[in-house]
């Protein structure tokens, strides 16, 4: 990430593995205002609840909730920030739970920290299009930008569904 850039509101991180975790706040506390944390699913969903959250980064595999309940929790209270998963396990239906929970990217362990800060960009700048088409869209229907802007999205959301998939 760019660091002359202004940071992002706040970001939850969740994660087990205390040694991953500290990996993660140190990677990206430079890049968001708030950094909260949570050890298991459950807490973060509490901590979503109770805090304005912009970005989500979380573990798959958590005791108490697994990151994938703890998605579809999430998504059952109307909350739609982007998320990314963390996964120590690479395999295929990985990525089609994150596909039908509409999961940004999913990151592999060990991750490289360069590689983990592109694709929080890449999630924060496919999700500010989606926004502004929604503003366009409401206010001016008919504007030939629209569908300019909705051409770049489905290209950068092709892009990150390649390196996904």
């Amino acid at each position: 990430m760019n660091t002359t850039q202004k940071k992002h509101e706040s970001i939850l991180l969740v994660e087990d593995s205390p040694d991953i975790l500290e990996i993660l706040v140190d990677s990206v506390s430079d890049h968001f205002d708030k950094v909260y944390t949570a050890s298991n699913g459950q807490d973060a969903l509490t901590i979503a609840k109770e805090k304005n959250v912009y970005f989500i980064i979380t573990d798959i595999n958590m005791p108490q909730m697994s990151g994938t309940d703890f998605v579809t929790n999430l998504r059952a209270l109307g909350n739609h920030a982007p998320i990314l998963f963390l996964t120590g396990e690479g395999k295929k239906d990985v990525f089609l739970s994150a596909v039908r929970l509409g999961i940004c990217d999913v990151i592999e362990k060990p991750f490289k920290v360069p590689e983990l800060l592109k694709s929080i960009e890449r999630a924060i700048e496919i999700e500010k299009r989606k926004e502004a088409i929604s503003r366009l869209e409401a206010t001016q229907p008919e504007d030939p930008s629209v569908a300019k802007e909705k051409k770049m999205l489905g290209l950068l959301q092709a892009v990150s569904n390649k390196k996904t998939g």
